[in-house]
């Protein structure tokens, strides 16, 4: 029973079949994303492939090639299996162990090749660290898995499983007869010895070619999984994000997706907006579009561009919008983020505004204490010369001159007052303190009290004043209000006039009113 089996053309067979799978495999991992451990996989494989071709020149080659660096080249490549899945299950590797098992069977399989040629020991050798490395690699897939790969890890396992009972077997088997002598395993004679090294050679040719699909399967898995949870993650970060965010199409602008946050700032639904574009929504404009893709195109992203939208219940929004370009499946898109800008536009024009204003404001009040330097510096002047003109020529004044000159004074004084008192009642209407008493008033003699305190002016200008209101006219009104608001258009018409000027302050009688 297989003893037409050339030992020979399988070694071959396996070196050829798990050389290429083994390629594949690398390339696999190293095309994608490489997870720990995937490397030490293929590379024991690739291990144990090439040093099959070292097997098939027994009896062509010395036998430390052909007998010893194949066994221990072997072996190196089995140790790389549970090292491959600790590091690819997230367990701590055990260097120092599979090393110790490394170096006592390759001392023990030099000694029994070079030094002391006995194929029954060798083998034996082989078996015991065949059983230990492969059980130790079938506990650990049967026990520890990841996520989404039990079913991988325990197909993997029962492989290892498959190998590991195969070695025990042949291990108790060579224990318990005896053994032909004979060196190499391309020499067992025919029967049961011929079966076992035929059966060696296919379990590691069947093994192999399993494992290598069994790494492929657990790598494919764990990356089908974890892009069913990057999806997961994706899909949740896009529907739950703080502020509303769109994928659509570079090519043609078509929405391919919103989120919540979008669908409600825009005041819409999934159906109104998917498959349209943001021009048809009127979101932006042709041109703002050829711009956001231009930009996009040359920079990858764009940021800070302001849109202004009107939603359907005609609020007007104040957008930021954020792009940026993402490639899926060879289909650029883009991932546009809005922020909502509204409250911050509205509060800047306002900040604005109230600028502008407050720039007008102290321009008035500017201009209003000019106006109140120059009214004041009338009466102090005057009071000022007569009261140097008193100290200088005192002993020359008489007590007529001297009343007189203090009349001046009072009335100067009485200016200065009436202006001061028109300041504070206007400090009052700004800060709306104003208390309106409303009493009996008689305007006659309110002009002529004006009239007395402006004589200064009225005379330098030559101005003829008039005072036509009628001496018993009465009505009720608040006094300063009245006094302030008729001063100053007194005061304003005697400024404006011209030089010997005319003035005339009446009323008349017109719809049973006094204007």
């Amino acid at each position: 029973m297989l003893d037409f089996l050339d030992i020979r053309t399988i070694a071959f067979i396996y070196f050829f079949l798990s050389t290429l799978l083994s390629v594949l495999y690398l390339l696999l991992c190293a095309g994608r994303r490489s997870y720990p451990g995937s490397f030490a996989l293929g590379m024991s494989i690739f291990i144990i492939s090439q040093s099959f071709i070292l097997f098939t020149l027994q009896k062509v080659i010395p036998d430390f090639f052909s007998i010893f660096l194949f066994n221990t080249f072997t072996l190196a490549g089995v140790s790389l299996t549970p090292i491959g899945f600790r590091l690819f299950l997230g367990l701590p590797p055990r260097y120092g162990y599979y090393a110790l098992i490394l170096t006592a069977a390759s001392a023990s399989i030099f000694y029994f090749s070079m030094i002391n040629p006995i194929y029954l020991f060798r083998n034996f050798t082989l078996d015991i660290a065949y059983i230990l490395l492969c059980g130790e690699t079938c506990y650990i897939l049967f026990t520890v898995y990841l996520k989404n790969l039990k079913l991988v890890s325990r197909v993997t396992g029962t492989v290892y499983l498959f190998i590991t009972s195969f070695f025990l077997i042949r291990f108790s088997y060579f224990l318990s007869v005896k053994f032909p002598e004979f060196n190499y395993m391309a020499d067992a004679p025919a029967g049961e010895f011929k079966f076992f090294a035929v059966s060696t050679m296919l379990v590691a040719l069947v093994s192999s070619v399993g494992a290598i699909f069994c790494f492929m399967a657990m790598v494919i898995t764990r990356l089908a999984g974890e892009s069913r949870e990057n999806e997961k993650k994706f899909g949740a970060l896009f529907e739950h994000a703080p502020y509303p965010v769109a994928l659509s199409d570079v090519s043609n602008g078509r929405i391919i997706d919103v989120n919540n946050k979008c669908l409600e700032i825009f005041e819409s639904d999934k159906k109104n907006v998917i498959g349209k574009t943001s021009i048809e929504l009127g979101i932006i404009t042709p041109a703002q579009r050829e711009e956001i893709v231009r930009t996009v195109a040359n920079e990858k992203f764009i940021s800070d561009f302001e849109i202004e939208f009107i939603t359907r219940s005609g609020n007007a929004l104040n957008l930021l919008l954020y792009s940026c370009m993402v490639e899926i499946s060879g289909t650029s898109f883009l991932i546009s983020a809005f922020i909502d800008n509204t409250l911050r536009f509205r509060y800047e024009k306002e900040i604005l505004y109230s600028k502008r204003l407050l720039g007008e404001i102290n321009a008035q009040k500017d201009s209003l204490l000019g106006v109140i330097a120059h009214d004041l510096l009338g009466p102090f002047s005057a009071v000022k010369e007569m009261n140097k003109l008193l100290i200088n020529q005192y002993d020359d004044f008489g007590p007529a001159e001297i009343k007189s000159s203090l009349e001046q004074m009072n009335s100067s004084h009485d200016k200065a007052y009436a202006l001061l008192e028109n300041l504070l009642n206007w400090s009052r209407a700004a800060a709306d303190k104003i208390v309106f008493k409303p009493v009996e008033l008689r305007p006659f003699q309110i002009v002529e009290n004006i009239k007395e305190h402006e004589k200064d002016r009225i005379i330098s200008k030559k101005i003829k004043f008039l005072n036509r209101l009628e001496d018993n006219l009465a009505f009720y009104c608040d006094e300063n209000m009245f006094y302030s608001i008729l001063r100053n258009l007194i005061v304003n018409a005697i400024k404006y006039s011209r030089e010997s000027g005319e003035i005339v302050v009446g009323s008349r009688d017109e719809n049973n009113s006094i204007i």
